[in-house]
């Protein structure tokens, strides 16, 4: 099973929009199972929350990428600043997506992942 790993629990509507589309995709709030997951090569894409086990994602993307490079990792949050999302995209971050609210943020997420699930295919 290769799919999609939501590494935040607020995003259960994406989950089940991701699977109506045929994806595998698993909800947790675990860092462990989320580096399981990746370490065994399940997961191709991650959606990650700000922070998970009180670690910011920050600290989180260059540890998932040593763990597979491969791994496509798209981050869901507020706003970040300018440096620190230059220092995440350097650490391997596929794309930032701002909370969505909307149908249509949860549309721009949908198209970020089918673009990251290329992208981790074509490794």
């Amino acid at each position: 099973m290769q799919g999609i790993l939501i590494a935040d629990k607020d995003m259960e509507r994406v989950a089940k929009i991701l699977g109506e589309e045929g994806y595998s995709v698993t909800v947790t709030d675990s860092v462990s199972h989320m580096l399981e997951g990746i370490l065994k090569k399940l997961v191709k894409v991650v959606l990650l929350g700000s922070e998970m086990d009180e670690i910011p994602a920050s600290e989180l993307i260059p540890l998932l990428k040593k763990c597979n490079r491969k791994v496509e990792i798209i981050l869901v949050s507020g706003e970040s600043s300018l440096s620190q999302m230059r220092k995440m995209r350097s650490d391997g971050l596929f794309y930032h997506a701002l909370k969505f609210n909307t149908p249509e943020d949860t549309d721009e997420l949908r198209q970020a992942v089918h673009g990251a699930m290329s992208s981790a295919l074509r490794h």
